[in-house]
């Protein structure tokens, strides 16, 4: 039990460092475990630890890296914290859209992408 916990804790303090594509590569590896999961760590806070990475000043990146992150880690969640991707509706909001504490990095990503990415993660496409 004791890994577990640091594993989460490790985690969480690359996701706080902007390292957040290597937060999610300890959280791949450990999947199955029940003190490293969305319970512990909601997708949201993957998600407003990316875009705030990606759009941090010194973060020099095209609108097709941006768009290659944003789809893995749209993959990630389908598995890691599928609920938060849902939305009860075809108008409403995913939970993820919800509670992000960060605006979808709409002018990093090329017009013809933004909309699916909008939609897979369940933003209003506008």
């Amino acid at each position: 039990m004791r890994i577990n916990d640091s594993l989460s804790k490790l985690t969480l303090r690359n996701m706080c460092a902007g390292q957040t594509e290597r937060a999610i590569e300890i959280a791949w590896r450990n999947i199955g475990l029940t003190s490293c999961d969305a319970s512990v760590i909601p997708g949201v806070a993957f998600f407003d630890s990316l875009v705030r990475s990606v759009t941090s000043p010194g973060q020099a990146r095209s609108p097709l890296q941006v768009t290659q992150i944003l789809g893995n880690l749209f993959f990630f969640l389908k598995v890691w914290d599928p609920a938060t991707l849902q939305c009860s509706t075809t108008t409403s909001l995913s939970t993820l859209a919800s509670c992000a504490t960060v605006p979808f990095p709409d002018n990093l990503i090329s017009p013809s992408s933004r909309i699916k990415l909008r939609a897979a993660f369940g933003f209003a496409v506008e």
